[in-house]
């Protein structure tokens, strides 16, 4: 991620990539305009116990 928040004029950038003969060959893509956080991931609800666990077991190994 490039730890910053994307401005209004890079999400209307984007926009005007899609409206513009520059995307003319893009089809059903996702265009993440969010400084590459989708990279990180998220965790699924059903799943956050299982996560939390996790790292509290990595953190008590770790000190």
């Amino acid at each position: 991620p490039l730890r910053r928040n994307v401005t209004i004029d890079e999400v209307g950038g984007a926009g005007l990539y899609f409206l513009s003969d520059l995307s003319s060959g893009v089809t059903g893509e996702v265009h993440h305009v969010d400084s590459g956080y989708h990279t990180v991931g998220m965790v699924a609800v059903d799943q956050a116990a299982a996560v939390s666990d996790l790292l509290a077991g990595l953190n008590k190994k770790a000190g």
